[in-house]
């Protein structure tokens, strides 16, 4: 249920997004749908990917009325030397360099319930978005993870593995 997307947008700019559909609650299909809108609408701000996410939570919350078609989502948008971080939920979104790691955005522990409620889809309105903007040092990686890695190993066990990793998937 659940997807992610890596988008070059052209002049080493980019968007990653992790999406993380609710189990039981159509999940599959809001995290793919969220990713094609996210695919195919020109991005050139993150207003821009605030946007896509309010028009996909109104028509989720319109056809499923919060309890149907939720997923989460964490976008990391990079323009013109700024990293801009979107998200509705509880994916979080690291920043990783040679001495020290960030947490941006996600739940920290917690119960199911918090991340479910700030879903895409679970209300009718996208109140619980929350926005960072932060500038990245060459050599720092991001990492976009839904809770089954953020549940299943810790973060000094994902921060070793990401400095020592030659490329993502040796990650």
């Amino acid at each position: 249920e659940d997807t992610y997307l890596i988008r070059d947008l052209g002049n080493n700019n980019f968007l990653d997004a992790v999406m993380d559909g609710v189990t039981g609650h159509g999940g599959e299909e809001a995290s793919r749908s969220v990713q094609e809108a996210l695919s195919a609408t020109p991005l050139a701000s993150p207003e821009d990917v605030v946007e896509v996410l309010d028009e996909m939570n109104r028509e989720f919350y319109q056809v499923g009325g919060g309890r149907f078609l939720l997923t989460t989502v964490s976008a990391a948008l990079y323009l013109d030397g700024r990293l801009h971080v979107i998200s509705a939920g509880d994916s979080p979104v690291y920043l990783i360099s040679s001495h020290s790691h960030q947490q941006l955005t996600g739940r920290v522990g917690g119960f199911l319930h918090v991340g479910v409620a700030q879903a895409i889809g679970a209300s009718d309105s996208l109140n619980n978005l929350k926005r960072t903007e932060t500038e990245v040092q060459d050599g720092t990686r991001l990492v976009l993870a839904t809770d089954g890695v953020s549940d299943n190993i810790t973060i000094e066990e994902l921060v070793e593995s990401v400095r020592n990793g030659i490329s993502p998937k040796d990650c």
